[in-house]
C-alpha cells in the first residue's frame, strides 16, 4: 500500500445522490505552473465562503476532538490547518502512515484563494479528479508530500462549500481510519 492500510478504500459518498457528481462547469480554474505556493487565481472564493470554510473546520474538530485539532499549518505556514490531535505525543506504529510526511496535518486551507489541500485516500484522490473538483499536487509522490496530497478547488457557491465540506470529512475519516471514528 502506498498511503497505508485504508489508501484503496473510498470515504467520499457513493452516488451523485449523496452529493458528489461532476464539477458544475466541469472547468478548472486556472492555477499558475510553479510548484509553490499552489494557488488558483481563478474563481477565487468570497470572504463569506472562507468564513464559512474556517467555521466547518472549527465544528468537525469540536466534534471529533477526541481525535482531530486545528492547528497553525506544518506545511504552508500561517495558515488554518486542521491535524490529528497530539500527533507528536503518538508512538511510531499508531501514526497514520498516510500522515507521515505532513507530521499528522491533515488539511490546509490556503485565505487568498480559499483553495485548500488535504490528504484523501487513493479511491477518493482518484474520484475528486475524475470529477473535476481537484488535482494532486505537483510534488506529491516525490518523497517531499504523500502522493495523495492533493489540491481542492475553491467552492463557489454554498453547493459547493457542502461538496467541499464531503471532501474534508472523506480526509478526516481516510486520516484518522483504524484510530477514531470521524
Amino acid at each position: 500500500s502506498v498511503a497505508g492500510p485504508h489508501d484503496r478504500e473510498c470515504f467520499l459518498p457513493k452516488t451523485a445522490a449523496e452529493g458528489l457528481s461532476w464539477r458544475p462547469g466541469n472547468k478548472a480554474p486556472q492555477i499558475p505552473g510553479f510548484v509553490a505556493p499552489q494557488r488558483q487565481t481563478t474563481d477565487i472564493a468570497s470572504d463569506k465562503t472562507k468564513k464559512a470554510m474556517l467555521g466547518f473546520l472549527d465544528a468537525l474538530v469540536a466534534s471529533n476532538a477526541d481525535a482531530l485539532q486545528t492547528q497553525t499549518s506544518i506545511l504552508e505556514g500561517p495558515v488554518p490547518a486542521m491535524g490529528i490531535k497530539d500527533y507528536k505525543s503518538l508512538s511510531e506504529t499508531s501514526k497514520p502512515k498516510a500522515l507521515a510526511l505532513t507530521s499528522g496535518e491533515i488539511c490546509h486551507i490556503h485565505p487568498p484563494d480559499g483553495s485548500t489541500h488535504l490528504v484523501l485516500s487513493l479511491a477518493d484522490q482518484q474520484r475528486v479528479i475524475e470529477l473535476g473538483w481537484g488535482r494532486r499536487h505537483r510534488l506529491s509522490g516525490g518523497g517531499f508530500l504523500p502522493w495523495n496530497f492533493t489540491f481542492i478547488y475553491a467552492p463557489r457557491n454554498e453547493d459547493e462549500i457542502a461538496v467541499w465540506e464531503r471532501i474534508v470529512i472523506a480526509s478526516a475519516k481516510f486520516c484518522c481510519a483504524g484510530m477514531a471514528e470521524i
